[in-house]
């Protein structure tokens, strides 16, 4: 009897656990070569960590815009993508990014994907993009 206890608890006592510290130490589970050189680990660690309810709102303004700007630039109408196009270079260069002059739509949302998830990291570079969506009225 008690074997067979044993042999069901335990298995769910260590899968407890193992989701516990994955919930609350996400960042445990990876080694390091998972993490770019540019970025450090404690940079990747600070992301991992909840920072709470006001953060979520601005960044899913910041996705929303995205995705709008992302469907208008990829319009086959010049008057719907290149108004985009015109405000995708204007966020990016107010985010203190310098498109290059000849880029295309994509490259562009590229670029833009790139600030956004330099900003999930960053809260002055999430204030910056939230301000920047604001100031070119694109929300």
């Amino acid at each position: 009897m008690a074997l067979t206890v044993f042999v069901i608890v335990f298995p769910a006592i260590v899968c407890g656990v193992f989701f516990l510290i994955l919930w609350n130490r996400p960042y445990v589970f990876y080694p390091p070569a998972e993490f770019s050189g540019d970025v450090g680990v404690q940079a990747y660690v600070e992301a991992m960590h909840y920072r709470g309810a006001a953060q979520i709102p601005q960044f899913v303004d910041s996705r929303t815009v995205y995705q709008k700007l992302s469907t208008a630039a990829g319009s086959t109408d010049t008057t719907v993508s290149g108004p985009a196009v015109v405000s995708l270079r204007a966020l990016l260069t107010v985010c203190g990014t310098t498109p290059d002059a000849f880029a295309t739509a994509a490259q562009l949302l590229t670029q833009l994907q790139q600030v956004m998830a330099a900003a999930i990291i960053d809260d002055a570079k999430l204030k910056t993009l939230n301000d920047a969506i604001t100031a070119l009225k694109l929300n």
